[in-house]
């Protein structure tokens, strides 16, 4: 699941935690909506989409990210 996001996720060496900290997600949260398959909500993935824009200098789209 999210293998494109995991992939842009590893370029820049983040790990979850790391995701967390950038987008003010609490890991509890965040953690089980990445890895088993939770639902995100809307504006968390636009906190996750901007993060990793902001640091890659790309700008992913929320297909590309999360499909």
């Amino acid at each position: 699941m999210y293998a494109n996001l995991f992939a842009e996720m590893d370029r820049l060496g983040w790990t979850i935690g790391t995701l967390s900290r950038k987008t003010g997600i609490a890991y509890g949260t965040l953690y089980p909506k990445l890895k088993k398959g939770s639902d995100l909500w809307v504006s968390e993935a636009r906190k996750i989409k901007d993060a990793i824009n902001a640091a890659s200098g790309i700008d992913f789209t929320f297909e590309y990210l999360f499909l």
